[in-house]
């Protein structure tokens, strides 16, 4: 069998040849797919506020893989109690359904990793870009990071992803004007590991979560 790249997190349409995909749709904003591809959903932070309760409910009746991006970011003008209501609500909603949770976070970590202690659901932190130190505190508390284009100019970044172990690891394209190909290239030669080993144990770690 020829091992799949794993997109854990993309804004991009379409099925590609040898890529497996998570498309994430901004309820309220973006439309949901209908030609199968797998896909999470959820109101994103940013939305909170303009995103009606109406897709908070039609979220309980869509067939996502994932809930998400879902979470905190205190680097926008959003009230934050609405941010965290919208957050616990569709957390909530992912746990009684067993799903994994996409979550987005800025300058919010202390106050995210306080709400999130309850669930017992796979968490994904997607886009990090923080610190090794800080990739140490959610590897811990069991927390799968994803990383996407910003190892291709951030140093902290880059040291950030030497932090977090195979079993932990995801990579995504996100909005990125960019392959998910090329993102497995830059991260194996972070890592000097081979890119098929890279694509061993994270295609093994979307198996776990997605089946």
């Amino acid at each position: 069998m020829d091992i799949p790249f794993v997109d854990i997190h993309t804004h991009q349409n379409g099925f590609r040849p040898n890529v497996v995909s998570i498309r994430s749709v901004r309820l309220g904003k973006e439309d949901i797919p209908t030609s199968g591809e797998r896909f999470s959903a959820g109101i994103h932070p940013w939305d909170c506020e303009t995103v009606g309760s109406e897709w908070l409910d039609s979220l309980e009746t869509l067939p996502v893989a994932a809930v998400g991006e879902i979470g905190l970011d205190y680097c926008k003008p959003v009230d934050r109690t609405v941010q965290l209501r919208r957050l616990t609500a569709q957390a909530d909603l992912a746990e009684k359904r067993r799903q994994p949770i996409v979550l987005h976070c800025v300058k919010a970590y202390e106050e995210l990793i306080t709400q999130m202690d309850r669930y017992t659901v796979p968490l994904i932190l997607h886009g990090f870009i923080g610190s090794s130190q800080l990739a140490g505190q959610l590897i811990r508390k069991g927390y799968f990071l994803s990383f996407g284009a910003a190892l291709f100019r951030s140093p902290k970044t880059q040291k950030a992803l030497l932090a977090v172990p195979d079993e932990r690891l995801f990579l995504e394209t996100d909005e990125a004007n960019t392959t998910i190909e090329e993102v497995y290239r830059q991260a194996a030669a972070l890592r000097n590991t081979p890119i098929d080993t890279l694509k061993q144990s994270i295609y093994k770690n979307y198996k776990t979560l997605f089946g």
